[in-house]
């Protein structure tokens, strides 16, 4: 490796970290929060599959998937077919959302948060969701 590309190798690396230091700070609203953990928890789903396992309304997990996907924190893992011959989009979370998540549920205030944006789940399904990620 020459010095140009190990100069650019740094630069990229400074500026992940940059932006990550930047949306460390965002805040998020209860659908977003849904979403990720929901991802977290259960892996890839489609919309329609978040909008039933958070028990929130699909418009609002639209809004939701669009701005984590705008932040890189959510992405279309793959696309396939529906039952209903529609196309469908399959969404995961990348690793900036999940060092996002990692880095919000060490703050003991974010964790009491976590737990009210599951509220339609049981409680030990939460505790679960939480140790799991």
């Amino acid at each position: 490796m020459n010095n140009n590309e190990v100069s650019r190798a740094q630069k990229r690396q400074l500026s992940l970290a940059l932006r990550f230091n930047e949306l460390r700070t965002r805040i998020i609203m209860v659908p977003e929060w849904k979403v990720l953990l929901a991802l977290a928890y259960d892996g890839p789903k489609t919309m329609f599959e978040l909008s039933k396992s958070v028990d929130i309304a699909y418009p609002a997990v639209h809004k939701a998937t669009k701005c984590l996907e705008q932040l890189r924190w959510v992405k279309i893992i793959r696309r396939g077919m529906s039952a209903k011959n529609m196309p469908v989009k399959i969404y995961g979370l990348t690793k900036e959302g999940l060092l996002w998540m990692f880095s919000r549920l060490s703050d003991p205030v974010t964790i009491g948060h976590s737990r009210t944006a599951l509220r339609s789940h049981a409680k030990s399904e939460t505790m679960m969701a939480l140790r799991g990620l």
